[in-house]
């Protein structure tokens, strides 16, 4: 039997901050004995949920429920504008782990409705990311959830100005594109801000690719998971065998027996060591090669994680975006390195595309702990400065 997991899958860079974020307020709330509070899940994922509940963090469905001087842990997927509006008129500390991506869906919505556009926000009118982002434009946003859907809009459109369709974050690229072409087709003019997280596109693309070569495929996520319910439907799109399982508890080993490779992928907010116990678990020889706890590990690298570098410390990281002014770098700790484009050294005419690609592993200089919004602000110019001056020191030396 071979297992074989798809090359993106778990914990996207967004969820992983959620949870980094809040496992730093539970240590910190041993300290000033503040409630906690979670309004809503988390993230889509039960283990995770029923895990920071039993550290010590309640969960409320509305902030009617908490006092002032409490603290409430704003969920993944965000909330809308009045939400934390009100949470400053009731003196409630917000801790926001929305992810950066939804964020920043939040700031062009917002900023079109001040113009007076129409809003279209393609995704599902029930889930929790499209209720936040309609709530930044004072739910006149219009949400489509098919071409069905567009063709009703295309047909009544009637304002002179150009509308901002912007994407729930775990969408099929295939639907958006089916929704495209019917503005296309009806000659009306709109401007596209794709926001498909790119996680999102890397782990449905990685799933097909490896569902076409396997005998079975089993995706792990939540039920109420977005993102995993389409992993699910693109792996019985392209393996005529798929399973859909929460963990180990809901997989029939035996089965499996009848299968020689096995593809696995997960949701976005399916924590790693749910991963690993289920890939352990299908393993023939389980017993010799897991001797640990995969939830203790996962807690491991969470505590590993709480640790920030100081100002003129030298970082590794991964590019994880890049955008026309920033490059967003995941340094391996709860906050986001923020590489600007005034921070590297271009040629005339050059772009931070030019020089950085998603994946890439690279190197900077730490300029401050919090750029103000949450991240780390990062430099190259800083660290080749430093090897200059190391490259004139040693060159002086040899002179001398």
């Amino acid at each position: 039997m071979e297992i074989i997991r798809a090359d993106h899958s778990g914990f996207c860079f967004g969820v992983e901050k959620a949870i980094d974020k809040t496992f730093e307020r539970i240590d910190r709330a041993k300290k000033d004995c503040r409630t906690t509070y979670t309004c809503g899940n988390l993230i889509h994922n039960r283990a995770v949920t029923e895990r920071v509940e039993s550290m010590g963090v309640k969960m409320i469905s509305s902030l009617d429920e908490a006092k002032e001087g409490d603290v409430v842990i704003v969920r993944s997927h965000g909330e809308p504008k009045e939400f934390y509006d009100k949470a400053d008129a009731k003196g409630i500390e917000l801790i926001d782990t929305t992810c950066v991506f939804v964020t920043k869906i939040h700031k062009l919505v917002l900023s079109a409705h001040r113009e007076g556009r129409p809003i279209i926000i393609v995704g599902s009118a029930n889930h929790q990311e499209v209720k936040a982002t309609n709530g930044w434009c004072d739910y006149a946003g219009i949400i489509l959830e098919n071409k069905e859907e567009a063709d009703r809009y295309v047909r009544n459109f009637n304002s002179d100005k150009i509308p901002l369709i912007v994407c729930q974050t775990t969408i099929k690229r295939e639907l958006l594109d089916s929704i495209l072409n019917v503005f296309d087709k009806a000659s009306l003019k709109y401007e596209i801000k794709n926001t498909i997280c790119n996680a999102t596109r890397d782990r449905q693309e990685s799933c097909a690719k490896l569902a076409k070569k396997v005998d079975v495929m089993v995706v792990i996520g939540d039920p109420n998971s977005s993102n995993s319910k389409k992993l699910y439907e693109i792996a019985k799109k392209y393996c005529k065998n798929a399973l859909f399982i929460q963990d180990i508890s809901d997989l029939e080993l035996k089965e499996l027996g009848n299968y020689n490779k096995i593809g696995v992928t997960a949701g976005a907010s399916t924590p790693e060591w749910i991963i690993k116990e289920v890939i352990a678990s299908m393993s023939e020889n389980v017993t010799a090669n897991v001797d640990h706890n995969p939830m203790l590990d996962y807690m491991d690298d969470i505590e590993n994680s709480l640790r920030l570098p100081r100002p003129g410390e030298i970082v590794d990281g991964t590019v994880h975006q890049v955008m026309d002014n920033e490059v967003i770098v995941n340094i391996g700790c709860k906050k986001d390195g923020i590489l600007l484009k005034n921070e590297v050294s271009l040629e005339p005419g050059q772009t931070l595309a030019d020089l950085f690609k998603e994946g890439d592993e690279i190197q900077a200089k730490v300029m401050k702990s919090d750029d103000g919004e949450g991240g780390i602000l990062l430099s190259k110019k800083r660290l080749e400065m430093n090897e200059n001056f190391k490259e004139l020191a040693a060159a002086q030396a040899n002179k001398e």
